[in-house]
């Protein structure tokens, strides 16, 4: 028992070790807010009163500040701009808006543009849209009355009307942005971008009921690219927040097999140029770095002619991809994408070769420009590689070029800009540009350009040999690393790089790091620094690059000093991509350097619960289950209920349930994959397994079951000996206050009928408002109940009524069998009760005089059903029996929680079935019962 409890300790504390790293493990609000130069007003717009009858919660907003919402709401919106629909996500507000309209009103005031954008935010009264499915249709039906009422407000525009929306939707305000597309009479013209912030797009955060899982299955169908009948006119752009946002991890904001895949983008903040940051789930629309980036987008998906946004969809995503992937430094309109022309070299200027490999420049200003160019010898290209790193602010700075043989120099130099990358932090302007051997064997030279400027300027090319520099890191495994870490617990892996006469650049390649269950820290220290005197600061980079979903982690520190950066993923490597992920080392040349790779196991358990942590409700409810299964075995086989603790202990092991659940997914999986197979599983009506949502998603492992098991199974048997010890406490406090009041046999008449009317009120409630005061209910009368027999039971032992026929400790074993079994059904209505909470929260939130009822109430049937049966056992008494349905339901009991591993891994909503059918067994079991004599003496 002790080595038990110490494992279970053990368990118990990596996981909230893992809970701890979750909650706290990432980066500072590195966010600037957005400030407002104005007071932002919201003007309400008057919509047509068939759609406020129908949709009485909702709302339409206009936003605006000072005089140009003065001006607008004096010319009763008739509006010359270009329309934009801010859409809120769950319990958002539709005043989340001012940051994106802010922002887009002062740049256009301070570019003089001749345009703007005219915000618009619908107020969806703050509803749970991310965990209540049912309120999605509605919002999604009112979001298209929305647009058909913003594109009226333009009818006095005599040209360049806008005939399109642009829509902005934060969390499921981005999935209902999506839904307008199964909607029948949706006309797909009147929207061409959509863009999306921290919207979980792939699957629910939690499957919780039905309604939102069949919701999430009609749009990502309408938009998959298996059909052929997803939106081609449309162009989306997804956001996620990076390791902050603890709610949608970028792997479920991705837009992978969404829409067509030339006309959508995915970035995480992490990643946007100029942003780096890193945003939790509501700053992800006011944190400035991320405005500024998506506002200047919108500016330049605006087509200059009609002062709309571009019918070409090719522009926008240009303009999206260019701000949130591939900032080059200047402005979008003249970056060197736009204009690929040869640069003409100067004649007067000075132009110098060398035939260095490395080159370190710098400067407190330069009192005439220059070109700088290194010849590229065509033996040794091709296994070589070129790096240039700048802060010259100039948008041509780096190129390269072929001379005529002989000539001392080229004529013109073909820019490299749209290979450059901007660097951390944005103050230090600091580029990068890499080529590969392949583009250096088409050159002779490499030219530098550095201009004339009064600022500070730093350039340094390195052309170096691959094969010194691009290091292949072979990343061990979950179970080889806790081999080789038994003894070792802090066990790393170290590599030393070579002195400053190497360079400053190292690519080192992640070779395993492709599932989310894997978390490493990478540290660079530095072994020796020489003592430098520079007026350009510099700082050293980590640039952790994810290929498959364009994500990149950075990490800076200063000479001298150690760099850290944490090696995890938030997506899956999907199954046929075949790059790994990196490791970028931009290092100061002043220094020498090793570079060391080990387990963190915080990082690993907090991946675990960042990952699969809401996946656990099932496990808890299975926990139950097998707990009762033990307790209906032992009283068909002994006519004893044994505790809720004890039953646990002995029957709910893991090794009871996973193994078995594990053999039966294999075997349905083979089945399924036979034609015939899958024909006979389609027919008799059996779903899916979840494990396959988990490998759609690359995040399937095989010991995701088993720790989930076993974390919900350590954390259940502290809680259910807490909740003992409770009821214990509450019957000793019982027995004392009828000791005093001499409670009789009118107190036991009293709770035989209080139990029956509450039950009987449960049910109607259930039925008429709301499903989960059913199970508030259940849970209520069971706890009294586990609390009067226990007891009753106490007061027989102690021998207050003791009689020498011995019926007084048959009727003692009686009462504790009824407690011991209404104990465990508290636990299960409790679970149940969680799971259904929502829908109650919802009813209390929207109940009004004239609608009691909550409307596709998804916690009606088992509401109801909690009720019907306990009102079938009540009326049983204490008196529990056995017969062919009672012998078996243990059996039912077990192989429902095997198949809760398999169905309800995800689709949490389906517990509710196994509950509301293992209770109506039950009630047929009990009604249907004959006495058992119990046997004496046995311990409970």
């Amino acid at each position: 028992m002790i080595v038990k409890a110490a494992v279970l300790c053990l368990f118990l504390g990596l996981f909230s070790f893992g809970l701890y790293d979750v909650l706290t493990n990432f980066e500072t609000n590195n966010c600037e807010m957005t400030y407002m130069f104005e007071t932002p007003e919201y003007l309400k717009i008057k919509l047509n009163q068939n759609v406020t009858s129908q949709f009485p919660r909702y709302n339409l907003y206009f936003y605006g500040e000072g005089q140009y919402a003065s001006s607008a709401q004096k010319s009763k919106f008739q509006l010359h701009g270009i329309p934009v629909l801010f859409i809120p996500g769950n319990a958002g507000s539709y005043r989340q808006v001012r940051s994106l309209g802010s922002v887009a009103l002062r740049m256009a005031s301070s570019l003089n543009s001749k345009f703007q954008f005219n915000f618009f935010s619908i107020d969806l009264n703050e509803e749970l849209s991310g965990i209540y499915g049912p309120v999605l249709m509605d919002q999604s039906k009112f979001t298209y009355e929305c647009i058909k009422q913003i594109l009226n407000l333009y009818s006095s525009m005599s040209k360049n009307k806008p005939n399109s929306v642009f829509l902005v939707g934060h969390s499921m305000g981005g999935l209902i942005a999506r839904a307008l597309y199964t909607l029948p009479d949706f006309d797909r013209t009147v929207v061409n971008t959509i863009l999306t912030q921290a919207t979980p797009h792939q699957m629910p955060l939690i499957a919780i009921d039905p309604v939102i899982v069949d919701f999430y299955s009609k749009v990502n169908g309408q938009w998959s690219d298996e059909l052929r009948g997803f939106p081609r006119n449309v162009f989306i752009v997804s956001t996620g927040g990076g390791y902050r946002d603890i709610l949608v991890r970028n792997g479920l904001a991705s837009l992978c097999k969404i829409g067509d895949p030339s006309l959508r983008l995915f970035a995480s903040t992490m990643s946007i140029p100029k942003a780096w940051v890193s945003t939790d789930h509501l700053a992800h629309v006011w944190c400035k770095q991320v405005v500024m980036a998506t506002v200047r987008a919108m500016f330049d998906c605006v087509d200059r002619s009609t002062h709309q946004i571009s019918e070409d969809r090719a522009v926008c995503r240009m303009a999206f991809l260019y701000h949130y992937q591939i900032n080059l430094g200047p402005k979008f309109i003249d970056s060197p994408a736009s204009n690929s022309q040869p640069l003409l070299v100067k004649e007067d200027t000075e132009w110098s070769t060398a035939k260095t490999n490395l080159w370190d420049y710098e400067a407190k200003q330069v009192a005439a420009e220059f070109y700088h160019s290194f010849e590229i010898d065509k033996n040794v290209s091709t296994d070589h590689a070129l790096l240039a790193i700048s802060n010259v602010e100039d948008k041509s700075w780096f190129g390269g070029c072929l001379a005529p043989p002989g000539a001392k120099k080229c004529k013109n130099i073909r820019t490299f800009d749209d290979n450059a990358d901007l660097l951390p932090p944005a103050k230090l302007k600091f580029k990068a540009i890499h080529l590969d051997g392949q583009q250096l064997s088409d050159l002779t030279h490499s030219v530098v350009h550095v201009p004339k400027t009064k600022q500070p300027v730093k350039v340094l090319v390195d052309i170096y040999k691959v094969a010194d520099r691009h290091i292949i890191f072979q990343m061990p495994h979950l179970l080889r690393f806790l081999k080789n870490s038994v003894m070792a617990f802090d066990s790393e892996v170290t590599i030393p790089l070579r002195s400053s006469e190497s360079g400053i650049f190292y690519n080192l390649t992640m070779e395993g790091l492709d599932s989310p269950f894997q978390a490493y820290i990478f540290e660079v220290v530095p072994t020796e620094c020489s003592k430098v005197n520079s007026d350009v600061q510099f700082l050293s980079l980590m640039k952790f690059h994810i290929p498959w979903s364009h994500e990149h982690t950075y990490s800076t520190f200063q000479l001298g000093q150690k760099g850290r950066l944490s090696l995890k993923l938030q997506s899956g490597k999907p199954l046929n991509f075949s790059e790994d992920v990196q490791l970028h080392l931009y290092l100061d040349r002043a220094c020498a350097y090793k570079v060391s790779v080990r387990l963190s196991w915080s990082e690993l358990f907090g991946q675990f619960l960042r990952f699969y942590g809401l996946y656990v409700p099932s496990f808890f409810v299975i926990q139950v289950l097998m707990s009762l299964s033990w307790q209906l075995k032992k009283l068909s086989s002994e006519g004893i209920v044994p505790r809720f603790s004890a039953s646990h202990s002995v029957w709910a092991l893991p090794y009871r349930v996973v193994p078995l659940a594990m053999m039966l997914r294999m075997l349905l999986s083979l089945i399924r994959n036979t034609e015939d197979g899958s024909r006979i599983l389609k027919a008799v009506g059996l779903p899916t397994d979840d494990t396959v949502t988990l490998k759609d998603q690359d995040i399937w492992h095989p010991l995701i079951p088993l720790l989930l098991y076993v974390m919900a199974f350590s954390f259940m048997t502290f809680y259910s000996r807490a909740i003992e010890a409770i009821i214990d406490a509450l019957s000793a406090f019982y027995a004392f206050a009828c000791r005093r009041i001499c409670c009789g046999q009118w107190t036991n008449a009293v709770f035989h009928w209080v139990q029956y009317l509450l039950l009987i009120s449960g049910a109607a409630a259930a039925y008429w408002l709301c499903g989960t005061m059913g199970l508030i209910v259940c849970l209520l009368t069971h706890i009294i109940k586990a609390v009067v027999y226990r007891t009753k039971a106490g007061i027989l032992e102690n021998g207050a009524a003791v009689e020498k026929d011995g019926r007084a400790d048959k009727e003692r074993m009686l009462h504790l069998n009824a407690s011991n079994l209404c104990f465990s059904l508290s636990l299960l209505f409790a679970l149940t009760l969680v799971l259904n909470s929502i829908p109650f929260i919802v009813w209390c939130k929207t109940i009004t005089s004239e609608n009691l009822s909550l409307h596709l109430d998804p916690s009606r049937n088992i509401g109801v059903i909690a009720c019907i049966s306990s009102l079938i056992l009540v009326s049983r008494g204490h008196s529990l029996g056995i017969n062919i349905l009672m012998s078996n339901l243990s059996i039912v009991a077990y192989a429902s929680s095997v198949l809760m591993v398999i169905y309800c891994l995800v689709s949490v909503y389906r517990i509710s079935y196994f509950v509301s059918a293992f209770l109506i067994l039950l009630a047929l079991s009990t009604r249907n019962s004959t006495g058992l004599k119990p046997q004496k003496d046995k311990v409970m």
